[in-house]
């Protein structure tokens, strides 16, 4: 039941375990630009950190690829340091518990006046249903992925659709849509009750190779950039 699952999360993310912050990605400390008055800043983590490409690039490698290129249209990104998928394996959590796992890293953050927050994940779907050609380039397609069983969904849900019609307007079927779960058999909450800008966002899928994330992300970041501005798309 979703009340239980909630309410397992509040009780079991009030004291963080004592080896929380042993657990760091080196390849992502990367030198911070100078944050100047109303500059957007995105914080990007991943619930799953271990979902890879079918080059063996993972979502962390999409997640620094992301903050290159929305450094280029003056928006600030946060990339989560911790080692998600380490501290689940020194704590015995399940996969099942993976998004217990990231809300004790992401809690922390919640409060820094972000304008945006992505979960960002890998889909395991048909290369079929993964990839489209935009002008004779190949793009990994993109999904976004809203629980509608916490507080916040309505707020979420609106961001979604707002970047998913920026997205449609200028490259119809890059996105695959909005996806709103509910249901007995999911989660319903992915951390999304902690903030109403919180967006979990797969991009491509399994059998994707990087390049063709690369490009995604190369058209998403100016998008995402115009959104956070409140502008015309940007670099278009």
């Amino acid at each position: 039941m979703i009340l239980d699952c909630y309410e397992y999360i509040k009780i079991n993310t009030v004291n963080q375990p004592l080896n929380l912050l042993n657990y760091k990605y080196d390849n992502i400390l990367l030198v911070e630009p100078v944050v100047l008055k109303d500059t957007k800043k995105v914080y990007v983590y991943s619930t799953h950190q271990s979902e890879s490409y079918s080059d063996n690039k993972n979502v962390i490698d999409a997640s620094i690829y992301l903050k290159e290129k929305l450094n280029e249209y003056n928006v600030i990104v946060k990339i989560e340091e911790g080692n998600i998928s380490e501290f689940m394996n020194i704590n015995n959590y399940s996969y099942n518990s993976s998004y217990i796992a990231s809300r004790y890293f992401i809690e922390s953050e919640i409060n820094n006046n972000y304008d945006l927050i992505i979960d960002l994940h890998r889909d395991a779907v048909s290369r079929k249903n993964s990839l489209i050609s935009i002008n004779g380039k190949k793009y990994a397609k993109i999904m976004f992925v809203i629980g509608k069983k916490n507080k916040n969904y309505k707020k979420n849900y609106k961001v979604a659709n707002d970047i998913n019609n920026l997205i449609n307007k200028k490259y119809p079927g890059l996105s695959r849509g909005v996806l709103l779960q509910d249901g007995s058999n999911v989660n319903g909450i992915y951390n999304q009750d902690l903030a109403d800008n919180m967006l979990l966002i797969e991009l491509g899928g399994n059998h994707n190779q990087f390049s063709e994330v690369k490009n995604t992300i190369d058209i998403l970041a100016p998008i995402l950039g115009g959104y956070l501005y409140g502008n015309e798309i940007q670099g278009i």
